[in-house]
């Protein structure tokens, strides 16, 4: 069953907290950029033992399409288990996970340090609480300038733009990178995340590494410069956009098409490349390895990497859980829940505006499912 993606799933929420991805800053790179797509053993996924109950999560906003169409789509494969999730956004996810309301945690960023000390916490003696990637979101520059229906722009561009430095979309840099297009004279109209975040951070991420230059700030979960004004999750941005004409802002692809809003194509050096769940499947082979140490897959993203047809503006959604639970019952419903997504669960997310993982990746990935109890 397809789900519009306009739904809730109701779950709960927390306040929010610290949260940090590994990032290694690297230089500038031209990168062989061929896909790995799940396939063979992967793709099919681990086999999948039923528990009942309900399963308790919440956290990142971007990958809430994609929980709601997982909900809806394991809900015919384990009928006795109810999945809560309404994507409150990392910051409240982890906070949840860290008080014990929740079973599990969407976060944008994987934790580590004292997060996950107290995220221990909520862990069985003998286990400890890890990061599991599950879900590639490219992250749009939505923008909502009259007249313009084609937009192109660089990381340059981006991180002046996003400091204040540039503050009219008719500046001669913007069109020097937008030839034959008429662009207005209109203010740009910076529109941000307010809540605790990981599409900030790992935005705020990628400007940090490819336009160190003109953003100095360091990578946060609370939009780290003073500019333009700020909206409530995933949603509250893209239709802040919308709304508003000279705007821009930062939101996952699959929010964007939620909303309609139109969105701009990233010129690295090797062209203009659209938004698109396989320009950021091309950005993975290129430009992420595993930091963690198994079962915990933290990634390290290099966001210099670039190549033809490479969307390099991409976050990733890791699920916080126990590799052990004080109730066994919870591992089992967790267990199950991510033996799906890590399998059939994947092949959901491209019609979603997600992009699933490689299946270097997503082997890595049952494998640290596979050991949760």
């Amino acid at each position: 069953m397809k789900l519009h993606r306009t739904g809730v799933i109701v779950g709960l929420i927390a306040g929010s907290t610290a949260l940090a991805v590994s990032l290694t800053a690297c230089s500038s790179s031209k990168s062989d950029t061929s896909t790995s797509s799940p396939t063979g053993a992967a793709a099919s996924g681990l086999p999948i033992t039923c528990a009942s109950g309900t399963l308790k999560g919440d956290g990142s906003s971007a990958q809430k399409n994609a929980v709601q169409q997982w909900t809806a789509d394991f809900k015919s494969k384990c009928s006795g288990m109810t999945i809560n999730y309404q994507g409150a956004g990392s910051g409240a996810g982890i906070t949840g996970f860290q008080t014990k309301q929740l079973d599990w945690a969407g976060s944008d960023a994987a934790i580590k340090g004292d997060d996950v000390t107290k995220a221990n916490a909520n862990c069985a003696t003998g286990g400890t609480a890890i990061n599991i990637p599950m879900v590639v979101g490219p992250i749009s520059m939505a923008y909502n300038v009259s007249g313009v229906d084609k937009l192109t722009l660089t990381p340059k561009l981006l991180g002046e733009i996003f400091t204040g430095k540039i503050t009219s979309w008719d500046n001669a840099d913007i069109k020097a990178a937008n030839s034959g297009v008429s662009l207005p004279s209109t203010p740009i109209k910076v529109v941000t995340r307010s809540d605790s975040s990981g599409t900030s951070f790992n935005f705020s991420s990628y400007l940090s590494q490819v336009d160190p230059t003109d953003f100095t700030a360091a990578p946060a979960k609370k939009w780290p410069v003073a500019v333009g004004a700020g909206a409530k999750g995933s949603a509250g941005v893209a239709g802040a956009v919308k709304a508003s004409d000279g705007s821009i802002g930062y939101v996952e692809l699959s929010a964007a098409q939620d909303a309609g809003v139109k969105m701009a194509a990233i010129d690295s050096g090797d062209g203009p490349v659209d938004v698109s769940a396989d320009g950021a499947s091309k950005f993975m082979a290129a430009g992420s390895t595993v930091s963690g140490t198994a079962p915990d897959l933290t990634l390290t993203l290099d966001y210099t990497k670039h190549g033809a047809g490479v969307y390099p503006i991409v976050l990733v959604t890791y699920e916080i859980v126990c590799t052990k639970y004080n109730d066994s019952n919870v591992g089992a419903m967790v267990k199950a829940f991510f033996s799906y997504t890590s399998g059939a669960g994947q092949s959901s997310l491209n019609d979603l505006g997600y992009a699933p993982l490689p299946s270097d990746l997503l082997t890595k990935v049952q494998s640290s499912v596979s050991a949760i109890s």
